[in-house]
């Protein structure tokens, strides 16, 4: 019973971080460039019918980053540092949460 609480804490740890990336990325995308997403308030704008924006949501969901160095302020670097960390955590849940299937799926064959 343990292990279901540990994975279920893995699950919600994996979400949290996530969506903690997907905040600060956006707030880094507003601070690097402010006239192309000034219409979002929240990263969760990106979502809705009136600020919809797939390739949006792609960058923000999925763990990519990619920094702007000479559009950078002092600002930006602090979110960027935040984001890489959010996003190496967050890669570790993932790691936590796939390794009890590969695991099964290596015994099983």
């Amino acid at each position: 019973m343990i292990i279901v609480y540990l994975y279920v804490a893995c699950v919600l740890l994996f979400l949290a971080t996530s969506l903690l990336k997907a905040s600060y990325h956006m707030q880094y995308l507003k601070e690097v460039f402010p006239e192309k997403y000034e219409v979002y308030n929240t990263f969760l704008d990106a979502f809705t019918l009136k600020g919809y924006n797939l390739e949006l949501q792609f960058i923000l969901i999925f763990p990519v980053f990619k920094t702007y160095k000479l559009r950078e302020n002092e600002k930006a670097k602090f979110l960027a540092r935040k984001v890489r960390s959010l996003q190496y955590i967050n890669f570790f849940f993932f790691l936590l949460l796939v390794s009890p299937l590969l695991l099964i799926f290596f015994l099983l064959y």
